[in-house]
């Protein structure tokens, strides 16, 4: 569902981690963001008009293989700034793809140069972006090693997307050319970036041949939680990347905490979506806060004269950032309405530019 991004120039994968020169491999980094799912190229942070992020990095240098866990760890980057310099790409040693962090803090952090470890037994890299929003603020937290992650909390306004910052998927490798090799210890780091929302739409299909109802015969339909509960659209997105720990806990965890009380009014909540996808009439995209667990939501519509009432399984409920949800409901030749399908697909959060969505033949 997701191609490869990779931006900078690498020997290929048979080459395996080139060993460290008398000085080492300098860390370089690539920025890109998830891959709209019919588009066939990556686009940058650049591209969609970011010009800095900000970085976390770490290695693991302990390992307890009868536990299966990393014990250790050391802090390789706490929160360098990371900013985009055009034309500025192989005018030094720690900037590959216009990418640069050695002296890039403003004085307010001393950012040197960092290189490969290769006796490490494993890197992990975490950013958001931009470098300089005010919506996002990081922490390491935990008690033990085991449970230590650093927390980034990002504030999430559907009603504002292009303002709302970037987080990064973990980027996480022991430099395995078997198990990872797109993520090789001394290649340019490439981090995925996305934003904290999802979006869902909703659509109506007809049977073939059937000269009995088309669109124009419904009215009013509402898509919204059987329980009575609202449809989040504003409030705080938290992400947690392992430090070490488990050593199959290899992904960023995250969260969704809607705003309560008096801030939880329209545009913040919505009480149902009540716009259905017409291709060439109202394309309606709802965008949403992600959520890890709902409960049914229902689907009401007139067909006629006759309301009609179909249902969606909490199972297909969850949403996760960065993806788009299409659920479809049928019109039988009865004039009653079922649940047929729902698609999902990763979604480009590419401000800069209109994307095309590719509508199927449901």
């Amino acid at each position: 569902m997701c191609a490869t991004l990779l931006t900078g120039g690498c020997a290929s994968v048979e080459d395996g981690p080139q060993p460290p020169s008398e000085l080492g491999i300098p860390i370089t980094f690539a920025g890109a963001m998830l891959e709209e799912q019919t588009v066939t190229r990556a686009y940058s942070l650049h591209e969609a008009g970011v010009s800095s992020f900000r970085l976390f990095a770490y290695k693991d240098d302990g390992y307890d293989s009868e536990a299966g866990m990393y014990t250790s760890y050391q802090t390789v980057m706490d929160g360098y700034r990371v900013n985009w310099i055009d034309g500025s790409a192989a005018t030094t040693t720690t900037n590959t793809d216009n990418w640069e962090y050695v002296a890039q803090g403003g004085g307010v952090k001393m950012q040197t140069v960092k290189f490969w470890d290769y006796a490490a037994l494993a890197y992990r890299f975490a950013a958001y972006a931009p470098a300089t929003s005010d919506d996002v603020t990081s922490e390491v937290t935990g008690a033990s090693v085991a449970e230590r992650v650093l927390e980034l909390r990002l504030k999430a306004n559907a009603d504002d997307v292009a303002n709302t910052p970037y987080f990064s998927e973990l980027w996480f490798s022991t430099g395995s050319t078997v198990d990872y090799p797109e993520r090789l210890f001394g290649r340019p780091v490439q981090l995925r970036f996305v934003k904290p929302f999802s979006r869902v739409r909703f659509l109506f299909t007809f049977q073939e041949a059937d000269a009995h109802f088309d669109r124009s015969d419904l009215s009013d339909p509402r898509f919204r939680p059987a329980d009575g509960s609202t449809i989040a659209r504003k409030g705080t997105f938290t992400v947690r990347y392992p430090l070490a720990g488990i050593a199959t806990a290899t992904e960023a965890q995250w969260a969704m905490t809607p705003v309560t009380g008096g801030e939880a009014v329209a545009p913040a909540v919505l009480d149902y979506l009540s716009e259905d996808w017409q291709t060439g009439g109202q394309e309606t995209w709802y965008t949403v806060l992600p959520c890890q667990t709902q409960g049914d939501y229902e689907l009401t519509v007139n067909v006629g004269t006759d309301n009609r009432t179909a249902y969606v399984p909490a199972g297909l409920m969850r949403w996760v950032a960065g993806y788009d949800y299409t659920y479809v409901f049928k019109i039988t030749e009865a004039g009653g309405v079922q649940f047929d399908l729902m698609q999902l697909g990763l979604r480009n959060w590419n401000d800069t530019e209109d994307m095309s969505h590719e509508i199927y033949n449901w």
